[in-house]
């Protein structure tokens, strides 16, 4: 069983100018990943520290960690850990490369901090002052229409 603690740093002003909907998602892929590579449960950790022109958020997990010389890659398109706990509960290996976009796009960094065995931290912080700007996504591949045979 997992246990979700929040930590708020305290300060009223807890905001940043950024896409709700967007934001929303690199949330939930960053808590997904905590309880999906913490197989045992434990707790969860999600703190929000006010860093004067900026915010942090950190989401930390009791799981099962990443080897130092993989904690860039984690946020590459089609990354998938090579562990037991990753081929059990699968996934594209898109969640941190998306997350990254996102916050990138927000003029925010994002990265880890992990041990094998001894659990991760997954941090971003964004800016409080956001350029007003539309905050989109790389465009999805299309799909090619069939082809049909001439005759």
């Amino acid at each position: 069983m997992h246990r979700i603690e929040l930590d708020l740093d305290g300060s009223s002003s807890n905001s940043v100018d950024a896409d709700r909907d967007h934001l929303e998602q690199v949330l939930d892929n960053l808590v997904s990943n905590a309880i999906k590579f913490s197989p045992g449960g434990g707790t969860i950790q999600l703190r929000l520290r006010d860093r004067g022109d900026s915010l942090m958020v950190s989401i930390q997990d009791p799981g099962v960690g990443i080897p130092g010389d993989q904690l860039e890659a984690v946020f590459g398109l089609f990354y998938q850990a090579e562990d037991p706990v990753s081929r059990r509960t699968g996934g594209m290996g898109l969640g941190l490369y998306i997350s990254k976009e996102i916050i990138s796009r927000h003029g925010g960094r994002i990265w880890a901090e992990s041990k094998p065995g001894a659990g991760s931290t997954f941090s971003f912080s964004l800016p409080r002052n956001v350029a007003r700007r539309r905050v989109s996504l790389p465009a999805r591949q299309r799909r090619a229409e069939p082809t049909r045979a001439r005759r």
